[in-house]
């Protein structure tokens, strides 16, 4: 290969948030396999969804604290091959022994800990690469994990058609080659850190401190349970709460939600779009709160599954702006400030959810709304977190008010 470049970075960039949509979208396409297989209740598959995104939290915090040191580059490379691991590990269960619960959730566990670190490394290596169009990059690289989604959804059900869901696990032997690929990848693409060597940046009782911090990291919590709570249980939702087929509920439920997300960050990244990235966020927000309402609230399929599109449009400026915003409001914050902001956003990727799987269960269990999925009373409970957005962006409003005020 030539001598890479920066467009070689962004391609590894691209890769690795594909391979993120990869490790986060195939274990809901297959919660109901899981479920038959090895027994589990709603509140297993739930505590399984918490554990794994629990392990990520807990990589997200200790990060923040040694990839400066490691370096970015290492530390990209070090989370690939985590991944690469685990994938082989979940591919090799069912395959060696009789598949059981600890059995699955080991090796999901270890893919957690790559993915964590995956979280935490890439968008600081966005922000450092040479680029006058930085909100616009950040964006684009992002749309990469709904294109990555789209494609685990097509490809996985075109495999299950093919060969049977019983052979779940060559997916993820085969799609342990991503991680490995790239992984030697990022070992030959030029990488730099954000903020020039030598520049002294934000310690974590000083972003604490920075206003504009706490109200950013709510932002990125709820743009995560947002996210998170509809594409984790929305094929669930569509096989058993609408009963619809799971080839047309995988196609017509996550695949058209990733596509819409996908497509509003394409948008998002052209250098056209001249919008406030605020603003654009309280639109998206306003949209997230229909698209959970409609949802929740029909037993249609077709305008359900309309309602969980439309969710995937609104939530696709969230992740993204938030870091953008935030490298605009806080230049200094640096490594430091991202694996917050990663933290958090999967603080809000964990809770969001698992409240719905919680709330979904003790309906189920007390019967209670007589007439109604439980899973529709959780994803409704789910509108409280576009809600508390919206709330967090005009408080962000009000302090750039009182900073031109100052100003003046």
């Amino acid at each position: 290969m030539k001598k890479a470049t920066w467009k070689h970075t962004r391609l590894a960039c691209y890769i690795g948030y594909i391979n993120q949509a990869m490790i986060l979208n195939l274990p809901p396409l297959l919660y109901v396999t899981f479920q038959q297989q090895l027994s589990l209740s709603m509140s297993q598959l739930t505590t399984l969804m918490a554990l794994i995104f629990g392990v990520k939290l807990t990589v997200d915090a200790v990060a923040a604290f040694f990839v400066d040191r490691l370096g970015y580059k290492r530390s990209a490379v070090l989370a690939h091959f985590i991944c690469f691991t685990g994938m082989v590990g979940v591919g090799l269960v069912p395959l060696v022994s009789t598949p059981s619960y600890a059995g699955l959730a080991i090796p999901l566990v270890v893919i957690a800990i790559g993915s964590g670190l995956i979280e935490v490394v890439i968008s600081p290596i966005v922000e450092g690469m040479p680029s006058e169009q930085k909100s616009a990059n950040m964006v684009l690289v992002h749309s990469f994990y709904s294109w990555g989604s789209v494609l685990i959804v097509l490809l996985s059900t075109a495999f299950f058609a093919t060969l049977g869901i019983t052979r779940w696990s060559y997916l993820y032997l085969f799609g342990s080659l991503v991680p490995l690929f790239n992984g030697l990848f990022f070992l030959a693409v030029p990488v730099q850190h954000m903020v020039a060597e030598g520049t002294r940046t934000l310690s974590l009782p000083n972003l604490f401190k920075n206003r504009f911090f706490i109200p950013l990291l709510i932002i990125i919590v709820c743009s995560g349970a947002s996210e998170l709570a509809m594409s984790q249980w929305i094929s669930y939702y569509a096989e058993k709460g609408l009963q619809i087929s799971k080839t047309m509920g995988d196609l017509l439920g996550p695949c058209m939600f990733a596509v819409l997300m996908g497509c509003g960050r394409v948008a998002l990244g052209s250098s056209r779009i001249k919008v406030r990235l605020e603003t654009i966020m309280a639109v998206g927000s306003v949209f997230c709160i229909a698209g959970y309402l409609i949802v929740s609230l029909t037993s249609n399929p077709v305008i359900a599954l309309t309602g969980c599109g439309l969710c995937g449009l609104a939530v696709s400026a969230m992740w993204p702006t938030t870091f953008s915003i935030a490298s605009k409001k806080i230049p200094m914050g640096s490594t430091l400030m991202f694996a917050m902001l990663a933290l958090f956003g999967d603080i809000g990727a964990t809770g969001g959810p698992t409240l719905v799987g919680y709330i979904s269960g003790v309906v189920e269990t007390r019967g209670l709304f007589a007439g109604r999925t439980p899973l529709s009373i959780g994803l409704l409970i789910a509108i409280l977190f576009p809600i508390l957005l919206l709330a967090c962006l005009l408080w962000i409003s009000r302090l750039d008010k009182s900073s031109a005020d100052n100003a003046l």
